[in-house]
Parts: structure tokens; sequence; C-alpha cells
């Protein structure tokens, strides 16, 4: 099989700050690719990237999407910056391992 994943797409209301937040949180460019849709990418080209579009039905339910994220330094500095960049901290498992979610409460 020659399968390989293309991008990962996300519905949000917001995809603007959406794609702006990941933008900075991963280091990736972010470029409008059609009105209300951005491509978040990695500028190394080594992960897939990510896709926000707006969709006009509200959310409803539980998210059924989450991002597993690496860092070579201090869990506590990652967390620290993603707060400061809008991420709010739900919680901290196994002393390490870091829930964050928006300031609002939901990932879109």
């Amino acid at each position: 099989m020659s399968l390989r994943m293309l991008t990962v797409v996300v519905d949000c209301a917001e995809p603007r700050r959406q794609a702006s937040f990941w933008a900075v949180a991963l280091g990736y460019d972010v470029r409008e690719r059609n009105t209300d849709e951005f491509l978040v990418s990695d500028p190394a080209h080594a992960a897939a990237p990510l896709y926000f579009m707006r969709v006009p039905e509200p959310k409803v339910g539980k998210n059924r999407l989450h991002l597993d994220l690496l860092t070579d330094g201090p869990m506590s500095d990652e967390v620290d910056r993603l707060v400061a960049l809008g991420a709010r901290l739900v919680e901290v498992r196994h002393g390490f391992d870091c829930v964050c979610a928006q300031r609002r409460g939901r990932a879109e």
C-alpha cells in the first residue's frame, strides 16, 4: 500500500484564530488557502500539516480529535508558553503529561 497522510482537517467556527494559535505553538507557517480555510504547515516538511476550515453549524458534543505533542525541554516551560498564547491548563497527569484547552474551554 502506498498511502500517506496529506493533512489533518479541523472543522471549526474560527479557523483564522485556530490556525494562528497552532502556527505559533508549533513554529509552523500559516497561509490562507481559500476564504476561511488556513493551512498550517511545518517549514521543514517533516510532519503533516493542519488545515482549519470554517463550518456554519455549531459544535455539538465532545471533541473527537486531540493533538499529542512532545518537547525536548521541560514540559512546564512549554505549558507556560502555550498558556501565554491562549491555552488553559486543564490538568497534569502522571507529573509530566498535561492537558490544555482553549481559554473558552473548547477546542473548536
